[in-house]
């Protein structure tokens, strides 16, 4: 069987040494770009759905981001807000190329 995008890019054992508690995630480039940032309640379970993308306009984006991605990096948190918190906060401060801009406007009173 045809080694899957995901392991040739990001390597085979990736999965299992993720934590399976709620956190942040973030995929580099071979530039060593930041582009894509994700929270996720299971780091696991999300990140096995980029290994697992199929040819699907829904998977469409997912797989766009494993061809380029090189490297992934993840923080878990105490709860699946703070994850929330902490993506929108690194989203904002980064402004990764994937992240869809229009959903993180910050507001200043």
């Amino acid at each position: 069987m045809a080694q899957k995008k995901f392991d040739q890019r990001l390597g085979r054992t990736t999965l299992e040494s993720l934590p399976t508690q709620p956190g942040i995630y973030r995929f580099f480039n071979e530039a060593d770009e930041l582009i894509y940032i994700g929270k996720a309640k299971n780091l696991r379970r999300r990140i096995s759905q980029y290994r697992n993308a199929r040819r699907c306009k829904a998977h469409a984006k997912m797989k766009k981001i494993v061809a380029e991605a090189v490297r992934l990096e993840h923080e878990t948190c105490e709860t699946e807000f703070d994850a929330l918190t902490l993506e929108n906060d690194l989203i904002q401060k980064h402004r990764p190329k994937w992240n869809v801009q229009a959903h993180f406007i910050s507001y200043t009173p």
